[in-house]
């Protein structure tokens, strides 16, 4: 990832930086071992460009303060939160933004250089597929062991 954004570093791209938080977060409990700050990486990234557009997808309890001093951070630090509430289905819970996250990065493509997604999910291929296929950059942050797109080109990851 960091090769693509320092290719287009002399350009300034504008990055939309979009959080696929359900992802974040079991990246953090299950493999990483260490917390990932949402402001920090927002600076991180603006390093390599201007971030336009900042975008956390993440569920929400009913009724739960915790989860509401969060998505109020979150939109402290300029990002655009997108929430929806939990469902719960079996023993899972889930509240999956997967057709909200692809339709973003689809019709916000005139308004930024680079999509830098926090996830690895595979079911983001068809999306990585329409947006390089359209001239724009493309970069997953995932660990290694967790992402899901495959390919040469598909997946650049950063573990630390």
């Amino acid at each position: 990832m960091k090769h693509l954004l320092e290719t287009h570093a002399e350009t300034n791209p504008r990055i939309f930086l979009i959080i696929d938080g359900a992802n974040l977060f079991y990246a953090q409990r299950d493999s990483l071992g260490w917390h990932i700050d949402p402001r920090r990486l927002k600076e991180w990234v603006a390093q390599f460009g201007e971030v336009t557009m900042a975008s956390y997808y993440v569920g929400a309890k009913k009724d739960c303060g915790p989860d509401d001093r969060f998505r109020n951070a979150l939109a402290k630090m300029g990002y655009r939160v997108v929430s929806k509430p939990i469902k719960q289905m079996g023993t899972t819970q889930k509240a999956n933004f997967d057709v909200e996250m692809a339709v973003d990065m689809v019709t916000q493509m005139p308004f930024y250089d680079i999509c830098v997604m926090v996830s690895g999910d595979s079911d983001f291929v068809y999306a990585y597929e329409t947006i390089r296929g359209n001239g724009k950059g493309f970069a997953v942050v995932s660990h290694r062991w967790l992402c899901g797109l495959r390919g040469p080109t598909a997946c650049w990851t950063e573990s630390h």
